[in-house]
């Protein structure tokens, strides 16, 4: 084990200095703007920055697994809301709401949840070329953080008593109680009785909202969370989370 630990800090320590070497490297031009030979390790290798942050993510993933549960339950932590959030993580792993939309998430019925965003990728630049296993804790956290500041994850005894523009909220996502089949096609009538099926109309709802306005942080979002110009900002909490995910690192 320990021989295990010292050569995958071996080679991160190998693979990140050769993504600083060759942030440096490419076609160096002289003031008269003739070229200058090339002289960084990553001209003469051939490696790309980019290619060497992927064999960096590749690297982690292999051997050490995946952290960004471990990641998402030490933010809830930072809020004071592990124990509230529990059913989304705990330090041993997803709980059975974070297990409930991993099942539920495919990419055939969310292609656009999937594919991501611009805005998506400025915070999570390696969205793109992230596993679909892995795309689904970035959803998972995202929804995790909208449920805190929605119910506090569920443990709101107001969260049913609410009024929204069109009626009365419920649920841990706070859909119209009633009127969700009305948000999305993908949305029954009494979605928000259950979490299992308010998590599935959410993410209905959610990929509509990427197919129609191309960006996670809309101004028209059903969600206050996720408007720019939402009360308090709170969509900067989905920045800082997915920010601290070791996948999007």
């Amino acid at each position: 084990m320990k021989r295990l630990i010292f050569t995958f800090a071996f080679s991160l320590v190998a693979v990140n200095a050769a993504a600083k070497v060759s942030t440096t490297g490419g076609t160096l031009y002289q003031r008269d703007g003739a070229a200058a030979p090339c002289t960084s390790a990553s001209c003469l290798s051939g490696t790309s920055s980019s290619s060497t942050v992927d064999q960096l993510r590749q690297l982690r993933s292999s051997v050490g697994g995946d952290q960004s549960p471990l990641d998402l339950f030490e933010y809830n932590k930072g809020r004071k809301q592990e124990a509230n959030c529990s059913n989304f993580v705990t330090e041993n792993g997803l709980g059975k709401w974070g297990k409930s939309i991993s099942r539920n998430l495919n990419a055939n019925d969310y292609s656009y949840l999937f594919e991501g965003t611009d805005d998506l990728r400025l915070i999570c630049p390696s969205y793109s070329s992230l596993k679909n296993s892995e795309k689904k804790i970035i959803w998972i956290s995202i929804i995790n953080v909208m449920s805190i500041g929605e119910s506090t994850c569920g443990t709101d005894p107001r969260m049913n008593r609410a009024q929204g523009p069109n009626g009365r909220l419920a649920g841990v996502i706070q859909l119209h109680s009633g009127k969700e089949h009305k948000y999305s096609p993908g949305c029954n009538k009494g979605d928000s009785k259950t979490p299992e099926t308010t998590f599935s109309c959410t993410l209905h709802m959610m990929d509509d909202q990427l197919r129609r306005e191309g960006k996670l942080f809309s101004r028209k979002s059903y969600w206050d969370v996720l408007r720019p110009q939402g009360v308090g900002q709170k969509f900067k909490e989905i920045k800082k989370v997915i920010g601290q995910l070791s996948i999007c690192k």
